[in-house]
């Protein structure tokens, strides 16, 4: 039986470096708070990344090893006193959120192992070698680059690599393809090149490049203090006194597997969780998205949710229009405010299909191609002019279709994704569904809600942010007095356009290809032959091997170095390539984005139509989606020429008003 089938077969062991991923979930997600302003960040991070990892392992077993607190790494001390000196302290919200994560992991039934002099290195070691012995596969969750030492047939090495976005997966055949060395020679390498992060000392003068040649050439660090006498004198001298600091090294990069710990697989079982305690957890840390997001063994199953009918929310009869007799039987209730929802195609600027009115008994479902155009008019315009105001979820969207029918858009009273977000600017999921789960415990689902649903949950809403806005009058000044009335300024902003000389930009195209083909020319010559420069191999080929430009410090991929803007900034100054590269890679970027794509986006009357968000920037202001017209350049000459292609019309001006030469001016009332 092949090696890949009995693997497929074994049981799974997941272990979880916990102080390791809630360092990274941290600082993914900064500034992450509960209403009460509670920290809550790492936790999240940890949550969000321990369970996605849970999701796609399918793991038997799963536990979390810790780092306890000031006894860890007593022992290491002993041999080096300078052991992991110099790390700063993290801020003092990373440890008081540390008891909140215990919580969770508890909720979980994850249990959490942490002992005195030992690391969670240590502790996961000792459980692999354990888990190893019962031909259990495991699988090591961390962004410690030490438990590569660990890696075989058995166990995987899953590292983080950067936030929460990048894990790179370790196992034997992909660490010899980035290291060119087996597993088994981690340690030695460690040992020769030593660990800034944890100021394991190493060789000096002994860099990572020079260790890998040695160990190539000699197999193991014995091997290489055997041999000295082979090596160049330069390098031997090196080695041989730094002798003693290379077998520390080793000692204290080493792994150990004699933490006092046995496997108990029956308290490390994945599928041993409560449901309802993992969500009594979840609503705690006011984390109501993720509880949505579990793995299939940890949902709650749908008796346990509250759909709208069962939350003793009032839901209104629907009543469908779809004649024009029926049109004249509304009977329109009396009421502040009229819930507005208008459904569209995908081109905000075609009519509406359907136009949803809603009352606190009653919703309305205007079905706009069965009904005459002029008496849909009427009926909304008679309608709008009884009521103050008009509340919904992005009315900002139902005002264009509004406007699109040719009637003068009604004052906004209430926009519930805007007060959302004006009550917690940084909540991440933003749809109705998710607002409504976050503020009402709601379980809406809205492919297949009814529209009555969906009035009664923002009416619920509004009664519910209304009521909070009250409490920081401030705040709810700033509702009234700005966000409500810029909402109808910015739908017709958006409905309106902007103009775009097309004419301008297509003669720029043809301008910009001759100066991409001067750049490239340019390039070709410095590389003496022509390649694909938008290739990350072929460039890092040409880069590397071809003009031998210093790796030192630069970022290398399982095949190659890396050739990002951030790594080709470190090389400035070496070559003037670099800065031919780096101009053509703008320059493209400009000519992809914008200076080809723009005119492909305008209307009939060459009007470009970009949609302004109120709640994305935590800062409050705006910002320009679909297409994105804030990030043209406007320091570069090639940017203000593509500015240049945003034409007033006749009589009109354009008026530039930049806020951030004002705002440190403004003075915020007490």
């Amino acid at each position: 039986m092949a090696e890949s089938e009995i693997a497929h077969k074994r049981k799974r062991l997941v272990i979880i470096d916990g102080k390791s991923v809630f360092y990274r979930g941290y600082y993914g997600m900064p500034n992450l708070t509960t209403k009460d302003g509670t920290p809550t960040g790492g936790v999240y991070g940890f949550a969000v990344m321990a369970l996605e990892v849970i999701k796609r392992l399918k793991p038997d077993y799963v536990c979390v090893a810790w780092d306890k607190p000031k006894t860890n790494i007593r022992k290491r001390l002993a041999i080096y006193p300078k052991y992991k000196a110099g790390r700063k302290p993290p801020p003092a919200d990373f440890y008081t959120q540390i008891p909140l994560l215990h919580e969770l992991l508890k909720a979980f039934g994850w249990p959490l192992y942490e002992l005195d002099d030992y690391e969670a290195d240590d502790i996961m070691g000792t459980l692999a070698v354990q888990a190893t012995a019962q031909d259990i596969e495991t699988m090591l969750i961390t962004s410690d680059m030490d438990m590569l030492q660990l890696v075989d047939l058995h166990v995987s090495v899953y590292a983080l690599k950067k936030g929460l976005s990048s894990i790179e997966l370790f196992h034997p055949e992909s660490f010899i393809e980035k290291y060119g060395i087996l597993p088994t020679q981690f340690l030695d390498l460690k040992a020769l090149k030593g660990d800034s992060s944890d100021n394991i000392p190493g060789v000096p003068g002994i860099g990572e490049k020079g260790a890998l040649e040695l160990l190539n050439t000699y197999g193991t660090l014995d091997a290489i203090y055997d041999n000295t006498a082979l090596i160049k004198a330069s390098l031997s001298k090196k080695l041989i006194e730094g002798k003693e600091s290379a077998y520390m090294s080793k000692q204290l990069a080493s792994i150990w597997f004699d933490a006092p710990l046995k496997l108990d697989l029956k308290n490390l079982d994945a599928q041993a969780c409560e449901p309802e305690t993992i969500r009594t957890a979840l609503e705690k840390l006011e984390f109501k998205t993720l509880a949505r997001q579990l793995p299939e063994y940890m949902n709650i199953k749908d008796s346990h949710i509250k759909p709208v009918e069962r939350h003793n929310m009032k839901v209104g009869k629907l009543v469908v229009i779809d004649s024009d007799t029926a049109l004249k039987t509304i009977d329109i209730p009396q009421s502040k405010h009229v819930v507005l929802n208008a459904l569209c195609s995908k081109d905000r600027d075609r009519t509406p299909e359907h136009i949803i009115l809603g009352f606190d008994n009653s919703t309305y479902d205007l079905d706009i191609a069965k009904l005459d155009t002029q008496a849909v008019l009427n009926f909304l315009q008679s309608t709008f002019v009884m009521y103050d105001t008009v509340i919904g979820y992005d009315v900002k969207a139902s005002l264009r279709a509004v406007k699109a029918l040719g009637l003068a858009m009604p004052t906004v009273g209430h926009d519930v994704l805007v007060g959302a977000f004006l009550l917690n600017s940084l909540i991440r999921e933003q749809s109705l569904s998710d607002i409504a789960a976050d503020t009402l415990d709601i379980h809406l689902d809205e492919a297949v809600s009814s529209h009555a649903d969906v009035t009664a949950v923002i009416i619920a809403l509004y009664k519910s942010q209304s009521s909070a806005l009250k409490k920081y009058p401030s705040l709810e000044k700033l509702a009234h007095d700005i966000e409500w009335p810029i909402i109808s300024v910015l739908a017709d902003m958006e409905s309106n356009g902007i103009q775009l000389d097309t004419h301008y930009l297509g003669l720029m195209s043809s301008q910009v290809d001759d100066l991409i083909s001067d750049l490239e020319q340019q390039i070709y010559g410095f590389a003496e032959t022509e390649f694909n420069i938008s290739s990350p191999s072929q460039l890092a080929d040409i880069l590397f091997e071809k003009l031998q430009l210093s790796t030192t410090g630069i970022k290398k991929g399982k095949t190659a170095y890396s050739t990002a803007a951030s790594e080709l900034d470190k090389l400035r100054g070496s070559h003037p390539i670099i800065d031919m590269i780096t101009q053509f890679r703008e320059v493209s970027k400009l000519k992809n984005t914008y200076i080809d794509t723009l005119p492909k986006l305008v209307d009939e009357s060459s009007r470009i139509h970009t949609t302004f968000n109120l709640t994305i920037a935590q800062t409050g202001r705006l910002s320009s989606t679909d297409p994105n017209l804030q990030n043209i350049p406007v320091r570069t000459e090639l940017g203000k020429r593509i500015r240049t292609a945003f034409v007033a019309s006749p009589g009109k001006c354009f008026v530039g008003a930049d806020y951030s030469q004002f705002e440190l001016r403004l003075k915020i009332p007490k």
